[in-house]
């Protein structure tokens, strides 16, 4: 049977930004980490005021109650990549493989206090706020960049030219690329009122003791379930939720001179 993994990502209070934004409808501009590495160049699609949600069509500068000028852009669901390290440098365990899932859990506030998600507490306890399901990845093949190179994994898969790490100066992450989607609306993983508990959909999806262990965790990481994407689907199905193609962001027309992506 397929399994899955649940990792937290996109911005929140422990990395110094804040919560990304949950508009109504159930569309999220979900707003990257900060880029802290040196890069070779910093393209458009890694800068805040050149990438426009595609729910609003403002840039993410906009929703940044803390501005930063470069944005670890990564995961893209929209491109089907997440590009990490392996466990323990990293969180990836070496043994996910094809047809395996890769699930993203970030932190969302609605849009009206999007200004205030840098301490989301009281917003938690509000309703306004919580730990959400927003998508994921359909595992297709998983690239060492060490042992391919990059030549080789742009040759399979050229989207990884979208990957932060690309951009780095003499990274070699490990690439896991698939088939993208997101959750619409997202799939609540805390508790409502709370971020000590998980929900009854991470529950079922999760199982209780998983679920626990990823509340506990912070959501930062979960093990490894027993949990193909069918089941997924379902659970959500039941929960209000389904899955769509992901779509996340385009770049602006001014953006270093380039067209659209």
């Amino acid at each position: 049977m397929a399994r899955s993994l649940v990792l937290r990502a996109w911005s929140d209070t422990s990395n110094g930004g804040q919560y990304s934004v949950l508009h109504q409808g159930g569309c999220v501009s979900l707003i990257p980490i900060p880029e802290t590495s040196s890069m070779r160049r910093v393209p458009c699609f890694l800068r805040p005021r050149c990438l426009l949600s595609l729910c609003s069509l403002r840039p993410l500068s906009f929703y940044m109650a803390r501005y930063s000028p470069v944005l670890h852009n990564d995961p893209r669901l929209d491109k089907g990549f997440y590009t990490g390290y392996w466990a323990p440098r990293g969180r990836l365990p070496r043994s996910l493989g094809r047809g395996d899932v890769l699930l993203f859990v970030a932190g969302l506030v609605q849009e009206d206090y999007a200004g205030l998600a840098t301490r989301p507490r009281k917003l938690v306890e509000r309703g306004l706020a919580g730990i959400y399901f927003v998508g994921g990845i359909a595992i297709e093949e998983i690239l060492d960049t060490r042992s391919t190179g990059w030549g080789e994994a742009l040759r399979r898969w050229p989207w990884l030219a979208y990957s932060p790490h690309y951009w780095r100066r003499g990274d070699t992450p490990v690439a896991v690329v698939g088939q993208g989607f997101m959750f619409r609306p997202p799939l609540l993983a805390s508790a409502p009122g709370t971020l000590r508990a998980p929900s009854e959909a991470a529950i079922e999806l999760l199982g209780a003791d998983a679920a626990r262990g990823l509340a506990r965790n912070h959501f930062r990481r979960s093990r490894i379930v027993e949990l193909g994407l069918g089941l997924v689907r379902a659970v959500a199905e039941k929960h209000g939720s389904v899955i769509t193609r992901a779509r996340q962001y385009v770049c602006s027309h001014n953006c270093l001179g380039r067209k659209p992506i």
